[in-house]
């Protein structure tokens, strides 16, 4: 719990004080997703789950360096599993975070950045005997790029950790956005 007062505070403290320079205001974002969940026991009894995912973000930037955003992912696949003797099927039924986003600009059309922030996700599985989902919360940070096609389209990759403490996830996305 303390992390997260740590983080609201530096959230906070950069959206306060950082000059509004040249911001670009709202942003949306269209994506495709590798979605690994690591040590997955308490899911499905494995220990690996990759499902495809399909999602969307989106932020407002508050100058060149700064944003806030939300991301919502779901699975295009499900994963089959065998839990003891019958076969399941595991699947992402949603992935909602929210990040506070720090990019540095390399040029006039590429940036980098490093994001932190709150994730909940919940997975389902069913089976013939079996229909329970979980919900897991807990932190989550990545870092990615983007790479402007126009002034207000652009290319983004994501590499995001989404731990909560009961499981490790971890998502590779590509996708488009457009700046407004």
């Amino acid at each position: 719990m303390q992390s997260y007062k740590i983080i609201s505070s530096v959230a906070f403290a950069a959206v306060t004080f950082l000059p509004v320079a040249h911001a670009e205001d709202f942003y949306a974002e269209g994506f495709i997703a590798a979605f690994n969940t690591d040590d997955a026991v308490g899911i499905s009894g494995s220990e690996n789950l990759l499902l495809g995912t399909v999602g969307g973000r989106g932020g407002f930037a508050f100058n060149d360096h700064f944003s806030l955003e939300g991301e919502l992912q779901t699975a295009a696949h499900n994963e089959e599993i065998y839990l003891f003797v019958e076969e399941a099927h595991v699947s992402l039924r949603s992935n909602a975070a929210v990040f506070g986003r720090f990019s540095l600009p390399l040029g006039e059309r590429f940036n980098v950045y490093g994001r932190i922030g709150y994730s909940s996700s919940v997975f389902e599985v069913s089976g013939a005997s079996i229909d329970d989902s979980e919900t897991f919360d807990g932190g989550a940070y990545g870092v990615g790029a983007t790479f402007d096609l126009t002034d207000k389209i652009y290319l983004r990759g994501d590499a995001t950790r989404y731990d909560t403490g009961a499981i490790e996830s971890d998502s590779l996305s590509i996708g488009a956005g457009l700046r407004f």
